[in-house]
């Protein structure tokens, strides 16, 4: 599993290290990847639930400062595992051949329609509820 997460880091490292996005490849990578984890963590919470009660739970009564402060340190916190558990000297060495590459970029292609498939239906899910 990790070397999927890897390979799927290195394919937008690979993207975003042209042009603007050159120096900040890495962190914009963990960054869509980080986001792509997050909507499908959502999707199928709202999906299988029906509501996000998790978030009642930590976030009832409590002031809007201590709800942001919470949420963020959770957000930061599952960025910096993922920075921790794939660094960037290991993303840079990966090496693929052109047709496995090409190979997981049309995997990857898929996985995110069908993210935004599973968003929507959550979406959609909601708004019938």
């Amino acid at each position: 599993m990790k070397n999927i997460f890897e390979v799927v880091i290195y394919l937008f490292y690979k993207y975003y290290n042209n042009g603007g996005t050159k120096i900040i490849a890495y962190e914009r990578s963990l960054q869509v990847i980080f986001l792509l984890l997050l909507i499908n963590s959502f999707s199928i919470l709202q999906l299988s639930i029906g509501n996000l009660w998790i978030f009642d739970f930590l976030l009832a009564g409590k002031t809007k400062i201590l709800k942001f402060a919470i949420m963020a340190f959770l957000l930061f916190s599952v960025y910096y595992l993922l920075k921790y558990f794939f660094p960037k000297r290991n993303i840079i060495t990966i090496k693929l051949q052109k047709e496995k590459e090409e190979k997981f970029k049309g995997y990857l292609l898929l996985y995110i329609i069908m993210t935004f498939i599973l968003m929507f239906a959550a979406i959609i899910s909601s708004a019938i509820n």
